[in-house]
């Protein structure tokens, strides 16, 4: 059986790639044949281009951009080598059904997210002829939104039941998607979480230049609280912060911001405990048994780590931002068996469609 999968593999963003390798690498270890179609939309393309003066708009932005093309060129160098290098990529013609994949698997990540796409990618939702004739399933694909426009909700009336087998990765899009498919829709884990701790391991870069314990901080969304408490626990471990960014700035920079994939996978395992308020920051810090604070920013990308954590009896964890923390290990031999649970449901709904379709 051959996969073709359809992801955002090509942002030069962590959580983006290391999503894409995750799942690709759970197929292979299944033993299905699975490449990764190398498709680009223009919109995600031009957000993370090097530099482009039409989104300029000051001399200030202009200023910034120049003085930041020399790190900006090394870290979407490193994206990029990881893309070619451990993404097995394959381009087929869109507009044809000539090919000879049996299965499109559609996610993860924002995939369904109009905002990211200019409206609705119609690929994304296997609207496309080289779709046509095979088995389309989505895995914890999300959409970034929980109201529908007028339009939205008509287009997906057209396009729901041409999926199989619908998975998403958030119970509250499961509800809104409910309405136009008779499909059961299922909630599924990231694919970072469909591979074990050996295997992240393989990949981790130890961080170079680093000789004490360190607090990392890994952030999407900025907030000030998060370096007020990493430096409160590195006080109490003796050790220092580590900041990494998800995105260049010229005016909080940091010695790591052009960090590989696999420099940010191995800044995971070699912290002594992680400050974050991205979801995959919550994950690797899961991953590799850390000790670990999520930071409340009360807003919708709480969501998806809020729902990680009550699954994993860790809410404990995500902190006000304006809490004064205190440094405490995890007991993580009672989150380990859930975390196999969560793992387990979500490799069973991938290994049963891909066999229950193709037969």
């Amino acid at each position: 059986m051959k996969i073709g999968i359809l992801t955002f593999h090509c942002a030069h963003n962590y959580g983006a790639v290391l999503q894409a390798y995750a799942l690709q690498e759970f197929l292979r270890s299944k033993g299905y044949e699975v490449r990764i179609i190398d498709y680009r939309p223009k919109a995600l393309v031009a957000y993370y281009k090097l530099f482009d003066i039409r989104y300029c708009l000051s001399l200030k932005t202009f200023l910034s951009k120049v003085l930041l093309y020399p790190v900006a060129k090394k870290r979407a160098a490193n994206f990029e080598r990881f893309i070619r290098n451990r993404l097995q990529l394959d381009q087929i013609c869109m507009d044809s059904s000539d090919n000879n994949y049996d299965v499109f698997i559609f996610g993860s990540d924002q995939i369904w997210n109009p905002k990211l796409l200019n409206g609705f990618d119609r690929v994304y939702w296997g609207q496309f002829e080289a779709a046509k004739g095979r088995t389309l399933i989505t895995y914890a694909a999300s959409m970034g939104k929980t109201i529908l426009t007028s339009q939205e909700a008509e287009f997906l009336k057209g396009v729901m039941n041409t999926f199989h087998a619908i998975s998403v990765r958030e119970l509250s899009l499961k509800q809104l998607l409910t309405p136009f498919t008779d499909h059961p829709i299922t909630v599924v884990t990231d694919p970072t979480l469909l591979l074990d701790q050996d295997h992240w391991d393989k990949m981790a870069l130890k961080p170079q230049f680093i000789q004490k314990p360190y607090v990392l901080v890994y952030q999407v969304v900025k907030d000030s609280n998060a370096l007020r408490i990493a430096h409160n626990i590195a006080q109490h471990i003796d050790g220092q912060v580590v900041e990494l960014k998800s995105t260049l700035s010229l005016l909080h920079q940091s010695p790591y911001q052009d960090a590989s994939p696999e420099a940010f996978v191995g800044y995971f395992k070699y912290a002594t405990c992680v400050v974050t308020t991205s979801f995959h920051g919550t994950v690797f810090s899961i991953i590799f048994r850390k000790s670990f604070y999520t930071l409340k920013l009360n807003a919708q990308i709480d969501a998806r780590s809020v729902a990680l954590l009550n699954q994993l009896a860790l809410v404990n964890r995500m902190v006000d931002k304006n809490d004064n923390v205190t440094f405490s290990e995890i007991d993580y031999s009672y989150v380990i068996p859930k975390l196999e649970k969560m793992r387990s449901a979500s490799a069973t709904f991938l290994t049963v469609n891909l066999e229950t379709n193709n037969h």
